[in-house]
């Protein structure tokens, strides 16, 4: 029962994680910000990410909130195995 529940929050947490990185991909290339996948993109990953910006310091044209981002879903997707299985 556990496991299964586990398989399944692991699969939407990495999504999850694929979505942040294929954010950062269309940060590097030019894009439609007004185009509906990449809108649905922006809308899933900024509000966390802003919340990390809010507490970092400026690193000029730096970005670091995504890699942060992606570290703390990975130790809670470790605490998660833990307490699950």
């Amino acid at each position: 029962m556990f496991y299964s529940l586990f398989r399944l929050i692991d699969f939407f947490i990495n999504l999850y994680i694929f979505i942040i990185i294929f954010r950062v991909v269309l940060s590097w290339i030019p894009h439609n910000p007004h185009q509906t996948f990449v809108r649905i993109i922006f809308e899933i990953t900024e509000p966390p990410l802003q919340w990390i910006r809010q507490w970092l310091p400026n690193f000029g044209g730096l970005d670091l909130s995504p890699a942060i981002l992606i570290f703390g879903i990975i130790i809670a997707r470790r605490f998660l195995s833990i307490i699950l299985l």
